[in-house]
């Protein structure tokens, strides 16, 4: 009888037809949204924009010079922090600290 009862809601389910989705109309919800789901909508397009432009003009020059890691990795290594600061402070990239 255990078995029955699972195998009775499967064979349900595959008898029963196919009920249709609701329609989903886009506007009436965007127009039901009102003005709050237009400004969300135009900060979304806003955010995509400003991403695109800042990845365009990504520069690694900005985040670490040239040379910047061949200069400080022997500094690293031989732990001579004290060392770093100059080497940084020639540097426009890098705040010093």
């Amino acid at each position: 009888m255990k078995n029955a009862v699972p195998f009775a809601g499967l064979l349900f389910l595959l008898l029963t037809p196919p009920t249709m989705a609701q329609e989903i109309d886009f506007v009436d919800q965007l127009t039901g949204g009102g003005i709050g789901i237009v400004v969300i909508a135009a900060l979304s397009l806003l955010m995509g924009a400003v991403a695109l432009e800042r990845l365009t003009h990504f520069r690694k020059s900005r985040i670490a010079p040239e040379g910047l890691v061949q200069s400080i990795l022997p500094l690293w290594q031989g732990k001579h922090y004290a060392l770093m600061q100059p080497v940084n402070a020639t540097t426009s990239a890098l705040p010093v600290i």
